[in-house]
């Protein structure tokens, strides 16, 4: 996540100068990078502004060497829409060949993988702690509604 630019068309609403470009265009020509095959949303950032004040960029981008390229012909970066999120999520797709069924089994493994390295007893802890002070400050919210700071806490 490098929250930079890289060229003029990267941002809409505001003003790009050669400042804000040229750091990141020199790393990703030092490395020999380039960026990954993407679909789905260009802009991943927004200010959240409205009419003339509003400016998206693209500041989130997968960037790839060439031998990693040449080893993933057909990987690519789907940027999917921000919602709540304050950066547009994204996901690299393993491509899958084969028949239909073959294709959704594959995923769904790989899915099972990771899923369990996410959720491991820290992550059951953090939620059960979490969830644990959501309701007591929620309790305390009802006998004390206009207490700005656990307003915030909630």
């Amino acid at each position: 996540d490098f929250n930079a630019i890289m060229n003029k068309e990267d941002r809409q609403g505001a003003i790009v100068r050669w400042a804000e470009i040229q750091p990141m265009i020199e790393c990703v020509n030092i490395y020999g990078l380039e960026d990954m095959r993407s679909s789905g949303r260009f802009f991943t950032w927004s200010n959240k502004q409205e009419g003339a004040k509003r400016v998206l960029t693209k500041i989130d981008r997968a960037l790839c060497n060439g031998g990693w390229c040449d080893m993933f012909p057909t990987a690519e970066t789907l940027f999917l829409p921000e919602n709540d999120f304050e950066h547009t999520p994204m996901v690299w797709e393993k491509p899958v060949h084969g028949y239909f069924m073959f294709q959704v089994m594959q995923k769904l493994k790989w899915l099972k993988v990771e899923l369990k390295q996410m959720y491991s007893q820290d992550v059951i802890a953090n939620y059960q702690g979490a969830k644990t002070t959501l309701v007591e400050t929620q309790s305390l919210m009802h006998k004390y509604p206009q207490d700005p700071i656990l307003a915030t806490m909630e």
